[in-house]
């Protein structure tokens, strides 16, 4: 990748601050959306699956590996870089740019995070391969926010720890072929002291895939339970150091793909904002097209000036992250840039919807469809509750 552009990103247009290689990096992406993803947008959301060929193109492409660096195969992309590709196929597909770089959070970023370079030289060049998705098992059906309350256990025995338990609402469960798993290896009242994480393979002997998700939006990314029943797992493929830090580990990578969820919510709303723009451009009552009415006009400054709000934080909090990801005000940024966008994003889906009356909560528009997308991003890498509680965890 370039090296990072020299003046961060104030408040303002975010081309502005972008380098020659994440222009043509968006533009992709951007062609992608249009041309591959937005013809099949409806049908993915009413199969409730994604076509293969789907999967097998954006791996091609680069866009399932786009976090793994390139020394080990990868785009090498960063958090900017993740931003701007989900940001550009949200506009069309929210459940298409989630493929974007899916094996980022349960496989890239743990491996480079917290595993030995042994780990890192025998996964990240499989996944570098675009053929694989991950997961990251932490949630369970008494622990979802409270992640500290989990029962999935971890025991020792000999080279390797005993896995069981069952792990619930895993985005990419169902398929994943690699993942990352917490599981306490500690008394249950160390609480977060307790919890370790480890690297598995979802094909070893004793991982399960249990009841698939039926989901209000997001539809064709597969969410579900995965169960643990006396799975080994080599001790040394457990992560952060050694047990008692998977809880760490796990905020660390939460911290780094916060914003992603926030480039979705941009994605969405823009999106919601351009096809309503267009349709309120063509759509005439009493005499005149509906835009030409001052209170439409006055509902899109709204809807757009939202938008470019969320873009300057989000992207701020990118270049921040990609500069300095251990900064300490990082973490409060991530959870902004999150929160901020994804509850735009619902604000400025519903008022889109609203621009085109009773047509836009039609099946026939994308619009109803955009806002069950949007209302996911709330709860998506910890809930927006909790995204105020990191916020104001130092102040």
């Amino acid at each position: 990748m370039d090296e990072l552009a020299e003046i961060a990103p104030a408040a303002g247009m975010v081309e502005d601050f972008l380098t020659a290689e994440q222009v043509a990096i968006r533009e992709m992406a951007r062609d992608v959306a249009e041309n591959l993803v937005k013809p099949l947008a409806a049908q993915i959301d009413e199969d409730d699956a994604f076509p293969r060929e789907l999967i097998e193109e954006f791996g091609r492409l680069g866009l399932i590996q786009l976090a793994v660096p390139e020394e080990f195969g990868g785009a090498g992309g960063r958090v900017t870089e993740m931003c701007l590709v989900r940001e550009e196929i949200s506009r069309v597909s929210a459940s298409a740019a989630w493929l974007a770089g899916n094996n980022t959070a349960g496989g890239v970023m743990p491996l480079l995070l917290g595993s030995t370079e042994e780990m890192r030289r025998r996964y990240l060049p499989e996944l570098a391969t675009g053929k694989h998705l991950t997961c990251i098992a932490m949630s369970e059906s008494d622990a979802g926010s409270d992640v500290s309350a989990i029962r999935t256990t971890a025991v020792r025995d000999g080279d390797h720890y005993v896995v069981n338990g069952t792990k619930t609402f895993i985005s990419s469960g169902p398929v994943a072929s690699f993942g990352t798993v917490l599981a306490k290896t500690g008394p249950v009242s160390a609480g977060k002291d307790a919890i370790s994480s480890f690297f598995f393979d979802a094909s070893w002997k004793g991982i399960s895939v249990g009841k698939k998700d039926r989901k209000l939006g997001m539809r064709g990314t597969p969410t579900g339970e995965i169960r643990f029943e006396d799975v080994r797992i080599p001790a040394s493929h457990i992560l952060g150091g050694g047990e008692g830090r998977g809880f760490a580990l796990a905020m660390k990578v939460l911290n780094r793909n916060r914003p992603t969820v926030g480039a979705f919510g941009c994605g969405i709303a823009r999106g919601a904002a351009d096809y309503a723009l267009a349709y309120t451009k063509e759509r005439r009552a009493f005499g005149r097209a509906v835009y030409d009415f001052q209170a439409t006009r006055f509902a899109f400054a709204d809807m757009y000036m939202q938008i470019e709000a969320a873009r300057s934080l989000l992207y701020r909090t990118a270049y921040r992250l990609d500069s300095d990801p251990d900064a300490p005000e990082t973490e409060c940024l991530s959870a902004m840039a999150k929160c901020f966008a994804s509850e735009m994003c619902m604000r400025v889906a519903i008022s889109a919807m609203e621009q085109l009356g009773g047509h836009g909560y039609m099946v026939d528009h994308p619009l109803e469809r955009m806002m069950r997308d949007a209302k996911a991003l709330h709860f998506l890498e910890g809930t927006n509750q909790i995204a105020r509680i990191v916020m104001m965890r130092d102040k």
